[in-house]
């Protein structure tokens, strides 16, 4: 990665930095999906991060109010909190992994996305989430998959990414390898379109026009109703309350692979 002209610039072959967030412990038929993703994304094994839920956030979500009011780095869990959002930051691709529990995602990952709620997009978002793309994929053995996916997708969008793909597979099995050979071909063949649409993008994340419309809908309402003062000075701050826009800065752009010559 280097600099010219106040922007980033990638060369094609840097390898992506991948974070898998699996909201159970057990690795079983979606994070099995989610490994068959990353397998093709250029990637090296070191640029692989997982958070495996409860395990690395045992806590549940006080309520207390304190990361709207003030900041999240008072949170009461923030021992636990600051090294995941670090790991949020300096991932390209966040891939969010839940089968479905009661036609929902799973309880653990409610709790991650409870936690750091403050970074919607209403409140302090951070700014590199708008040069992200994110992957959310759940399983069922009937139905569900598609509320639990939501449940996730709610938060992603409000968190300011601009490139949401999701995936949700019905499997009618209890186990993938029991599952039609009809389902395996279609998650094979999913995996692919995804991955492909996720390296078209990389080092140039542009936004959908959902998330174009969700962020100026979400300015006007900071610049011109009453909301939690701290919000309204961080947005300031980043200078987004009137015509910048956070995906026109610092913009990665990809070029051949090829040293950079001045002309």
């Amino acid at each position: 990665m280097f600099y010219i002209n106040n922007n980033i610039y990638r060369k094609v072959d840097d390898t992506m930095k991948i974070l898998i967030i699996n909201g159970t412990d057990y690795k079983k038929n979606t994070y099995f999906i989610a490994k068959q993703l990353v397998s093709k994304l250029p990637c090296q094994k070191t640029d692989i991060k997982e958070i495996v839920l409860p395990r690395d956030l045992p806590e549940h979500c006080a309520g207390c109010g304190v990361c709207f009011r003030q900041d999240i780095s008072l949170c009461p869990h923030r021992e636990t909190t600051k090294r995941l959002q670090q790991m949020l930051d300096k991932a390209d691709v966040l891939i969010f992994v839940s089968p479905t529990y009661v036609y929902h995602s799973t309880g653990a990952m409610m709790d991650f996305l409870d936690h750091f709620c403050s970074i919607w997009l209403l409140h302090k978002p951070m700014k590199s989430m708008f040069q992200k793309q994110a992957v959310v994929i759940s399983t069922s053995a009937g139905k569900g998959h598609k509320s639990a996916i939501k449940d996730v997708v709610d938060s992603l969008q409000y968190w300011g990414i601009p490139r949401i793909y999701t995936l949700g597979i019905s499997l009618k099995a209890e186990a993938i390898n029991k599952t039609s050979p009809k389902k395996i071909k279609y998650i094979y063949n999913s995996t692919s379109k995804i991955a492909n649409k996720i390296k078209n993008r990389y080092g140039n994340v542009t936004p959908s026009p959902h998330a174009k419309y969700l962020f100026k809908t979400i300015r006007a309402l900071i610049r011109h109703v009453d909301m939690q003062p701290t919000d309204k000075e961080y947005w300031k701050k980043q200078g987004w309350l009137y015509k910048t826009n956070p995906w026109k800065h610092e913009r990665p752009v990809c070029i051949e692979k090829q040293d950079f010559k001045y002309r």
